[in-house]
């Protein structure tokens, strides 16, 4: 399915989230505080327009496609928006510029969006949900200590990944269908969504933060 053939292609990039030092430094609760605030400032600025390509999306679409998208929006608004919200309340306060690295990957999704391809828009977003369910799928919440991080890493945790990820699968197939495309041809969409996660991943650690 998508997902085997995709990594296939997107080995290196998808090895670099999955290893990446930002998330071994989650994992164990050594990453400065003041970091992890840059990455949430910069990930709710991408969530933000996340939302609004799914948005946009959802007004294309068939109708019978619609509930789905208006499911993965709820996903962001309902869990992430507000642990990002209550996460920079507690964290130490940055000055907020967006990063390039931020602006790269948001003009990615605007420009999958512009092709007006249902299969390709949905393959550079899925890159997103993919990874982080990745991360958190294995990983035991009680050995971190930093309750901000383990309530980040439970954010993605779900015990039901593999039929979330094979019912993404079909609804990919679905719309390759539609618009009489192959899956390969949904690769690059994905494989530019994986790698501008791995250089998000990045981003938070090589930045001089100012408090």
């Amino acid at each position: 399915m998508f997902y085997s053939l995709a990594i296939s292609h997107v080995h290196t990039p998808y090895q670099m989230c999955i290893t990446h030092p930002f998330v071994t430094q989650l994992k164990a609760s050594t990453l400065p505080k003041i970091t992890f605030a840059y990455y949430i400032q910069q990930d709710q600025e991408y969530l933000k327009h996340y939302v609004i390509c799914l948005r946009k999306w959802q007004l294309m679409v068939p109708k019978e496609y619609q509930s789905f998208i208006e499911e993965m929006i709820q996903e962001v608004e309902t869990k992430e928006v507000p642990f990002q919200r209550r996460a920079l309340s507690e964290l130490p306060q940055v000055e907020y510029v967006p990063d390039q690295i931020t602006i790269r990957y948001i003009e990615h999704l605007y420009a999958s969006l512009a092709t007006k391809n249902h299969a390709y828009i949905y393959a550079s977003l899925l890159a997103c949900p993919f990874i982080y369910q990745k991360i958190a799928q294995d990983i035991e919440l009680e050995s971190i200590q930093e309750p901000l991080y383990k309530e980040w890493f439970s954010l993605y945790q779900t015990t039901d990944t593999k039929q979330i990820q094979e019912m993404q699968e079909v609804r990919l197939a679905e719309f390759c269908q539609l618009e009489e495309c192959t899956l390969d041809s949904c690769v690059p969409y994905f494989m530019q969504s994986m790698i501008d996660e791995a250089l998000f991943f990045a981003m938070p650690l090589y930045q001089e933060v100012v408090a």
